[in-house]
């Protein structure tokens, strides 16, 4: 089975043969190319990405269709540029490509999610950048032409201290993380959205939001085990060094609070939700042959996030009670009567896990709702974008 996507790019510096057709210096450029399309009766093979005419959609930028005087101003920017000019052709397989590139408003909105990503992994600043494309729908792939260069150089030279642009060659890597892009922007998520927003307001949940107590021996004998060993100076985030031997039981403390917590059946769905669209990008990854599928998986950054915020909140409410007690034990001289400070605060910490709990599992449900947002938001920024366009 053929892959959905291919992608191929070529670049061309200021002496390369073919600078004139791509740099708008003689008559027949490649602009006029995408725009207008020569007709011929040569049929392109899929992987075959020669420079035979083809008709066009028009050519179109960030804002729309090119007017005549933005395609003039266009021209004189790239005679003038010292930039290397890149020139892309991402092509479809047949059935993927008509159901997904209806249009030349269906390619721009493509292009518009997934170029800025291309640029940056290719180390480019997406704010520094022109590009036009033109969409080709007379084949039996459809694809699109890219074309795009720096407006200024940015990147500094050691050897001259001055500004350069950047060398043309794009790493594979790049180009993986472009495509699988584009197969997670026609994966159809509206679906597992609504679904998501139901995760926090199901009506599961008042079955859940009972007292802490099927786990407070478990909480507690962590929350005491915590206790005794956390640092109370130098950096004490989750992720620092300084927490590293602290890391299991505050994670472990985590765990207890997601499988047995308010937001127990949220998580559980969450977690459903993201293993199922992951399994979704996986196959999609292998069908498209794109390396290092893992680089573009939810549920394990999502996990890390998770557990990250919520360990956090854990530290903070147990370090405030540890160095309470600590300055409380600073007045004593006795051992005695500090070692009772310390089974006191100790046994205050234990009593008070439950709120330790319900905190980290507030912390959570936020976590959630904006995990929930991004998805929501992205999908409204798509289907906002096909309406405007």
């Amino acid at each position: 089975m053929p892959p959905d996507v291919i992608a191929r790019v070529r670049y061309y510096d200021v002496s390369a043969p073919k600078r004139d057709f791509y740099g708008s210096a003689q008559k027949d450029d490649y602009l006029g190319y995408i725009d207008k399309g020569v007709q011929s009766t040569k049929a392109i093979d899929y992987l075959d990405y020669t420079d035979d005419g083809e008709k066009s959609s028009g050519a179109f930028g960030a804002e729309g269709l090119l007017t005549k005087s933005q395609k003039k101003e266009l021209r004189e920017k790239l005679r003038r540029t010292q930039s290397c000019i890149w020139d892309m052709v991402v092509s479809f397989e047949e059935s993927y490509g008509k159901s997904n590139l209806t249009d030349a408003t269906a390619a721009r909105a493509l292009l518009l999610k997934t170029l800025p990503k291309l640029f940056r992994a290719t180390g480019l600043n997406p704010d520094n950048m022109t590009w036009f494309a033109g969409l080709h729908t007379n084949t039996d792939n459809r694809h699109i032409h890219i074309c795009f260069f720096e407006n200024e150089p940015q990147r500094f030279h050691r050897k001259t201290r001055t500004l350069r642009y950047r060398h043309g060659k794009i790493r594979s890597e790049a180009l993986d993380t472009f495509k699988a892009e584009i197969v997670k922007h026609f994966m159809q998520p509206a679906e597992g959205v609504r679904r998501m927003r139901k995760l926090l307001t199901d009506k599961a949940q008042a079955v859940i939001s009972q007292p802490y107590t099927a786990y407070s021996f478990t909480l507690k004998r962590l929350v005491k085990s915590l206790y005794g060993k956390i640092p109370y100076e130098g950096k004490i985030g989750y992720e620092s060094e300084n927490m590293r031997h602290c890391r299991e039981t505050v994670d472990a403390i985590t765990s207890c609070i997601l499988k047995n917590g308010r937001g127990k059946i949220a998580y559980e769905k969450l977690t459903a939700e993201l293993a199922a669209r992951d399994g979704e990008i996986l196959r999609l990854c292998e069908r498209n042959k794109i390396r290092n599928p893992d680089r573009y998986l939810y549920a394990e950054k999502f996990q890390r996030d998770l557990y990250r915020r919520m360990g956090n909140i854990v530290i903070k409410e147990i370090l405030k009670k540890r160095r309470n007690e600590l300055l409380k034990a600073c007045e004593l001289r006795h051992a005695k009567a500090r070692q009772k400070v310390y089974r006191e605060s100790l046994t205050d910490c234990i009593l008070t896990s439950m709120e330790i709990a319900a905190r980290a599992d507030a912390e959570a449900a936020e976590c959630f709702r904006e995990f929930r947002e991004k998805l929501e938001l992205a999908e409204t920024e798509r289907q906002l974008e096909q309406m405007e366009l």
